[in-house]
């Protein structure tokens, strides 16, 4: 069993200096999953606005809105993910990237 908790404490130090680019590739990957239905929202509810205001606001969520939460998920996640036992970072990292490869696939993006 020490065996185990050993290799798993060695994955998660060889991640460790990447937590935050883990992040990121997470958030990124969940933010084109759910970036159409997103944009589709936005859609509705602009529709009925003049055609400047519409385009601005449309493109301003696109950039900081996407980037924002790029950004702030990479965070979030890294200060989720170093609060854990060395033995449970990098399954859970393992987890969370199967589950979005799951995602993807209930969403036909593979």
């Amino acid at each position: 069993m020490n065996f185990m908790v050993d290799i798993l404490c060695g994955l998660s130090n060889f991640m460790k200096p990447h937590f935050v680019t883990i992040g990121v590739a997470l958030t990124a990957t969940v933010l084109i999953l759910y970036g159409n239905d997103i944009n589709r929202a936005v859609k509705t509810v602009l529709r009925r606005w003049h055609f400047m205001p519409r385009v601005l606001l449309f493109v301003a969520i696109c950039s900081f809105g996407y980037g924002g939460a790029t950004i702030l998920g990479g965070t979030l996640f890294y200060n989720i993910i170093r609060q854990l036992s060395p033995a449970y970072q990098s399954p859970i990292i393992m987890l969370l990237f199967i589950g979005v490869g799951i995602l993807a696939e209930r969403k036909n993006h593979v």
